[in-house]
């Protein structure tokens, strides 16, 4: 897989090749949202898992190779810069979803359905505790 990325990149650019990688992530993550309580687990769940994977890797590789291209002596923080900054976005993308979900319950449905439910339904912002579409 790391040759063919090579030399996808070679041919199609560094630029192409982040655009590519994140239209399929993007397609995996609209195939992911169609999940729902019945959904089997290689469509449901493996195979949009491994879109996003796969654009993950192509968008990637090409920002990582694109930063430490500069100069030979800064390549080490350029690359610690990108894994800063790749891991930072993961950890608030899971606070933001943990907070999102646990802020939405039900209790007329099975904790597999709930699963389903909120993966698949979009997010709106939360209503002010001072409107009238709050609960409070």
């Amino acid at each position: 897989m790391l040759l063919f990325g090579a030399r996808a990149g070679d041919i199609l650019g560094r630029r192409r090749m982040v655009v590519a990688g994140l239209t399929v992530t993007l397609i995996g993550m609209a195939w992911l949202s169609r999940l729902s309580a019945d959904s089997p687990y290689l469509t449901g769940i493996a195979l949009p898992m491994v879109l996003i994977g796969i654009g993950q890797g192509a968008a990637l590789s090409p920002l990582t190779a694109g930063i430490a291209g500069g100069a030979p002596e800064d390549a080490g923080a350029a690359s610690g810069l990108v894994n800063v900054a790749h891991q930072l976005g993961g950890s608030l993308r899971l606070g933001i979803l943990l907070t999102v979900f646990a802020a939405t319950g039900s209790g007329t449905l099975s904790a597999h359905e709930l699963l389903a439910h909120r993966v698949s339904q979009p997010r709106s912002p939360p209503a002010p505790p001072c409107s009238p579409l709050s609960s409070r």
